[in-house]
């Protein structure tokens, strides 16, 4: 399993195919900082063509912080694919840890 640490400042992962790899499962995301006032985050997948084809939307008020939040999707690509964590308030801070394979 590979780890990420995703920022504010460092928001997207993007995965390119290769001969080994041409697929993405999204296993756990772990808050470490929430992202103030509002708390709410969303982590988006999206497709080759830049089309969002996944969303979940986190709050505070159903997780603590450092819980590991179960995504358990598998999505699979040819080309690239990127995840992207954001707030609601683009000047909030955040700091999440995505666990995928």
């Amino acid at each position: 399993m590979k780890t990420i640490t995703l920022t504010n400042y460092n928001a997207t992962l993007r995965l390119h195919g290769t001969e080994g790899t041409r697929s993405l499962e999204l296993k756990t995301l772990t808050v470490q900082e929430w992202p103030f006032p509002d708390g709410e985050l969303k982590l988006t997948v999206i497709d080759e063509k830049d089309v969002p084809i996944y969303s979940k939307h986190v709050q505070p008020s159903q997780h603590n912080t450092e819980e590991e939040i179960t995504i358990g999707e598998k999505f699979v690509f040819y080309d690239h694919m990127a995840v992207n964590i954001s707030a609601d308030n683009p000047e909030s801070t955040f700091a999440v840890t995505l666990n995928f394979e």
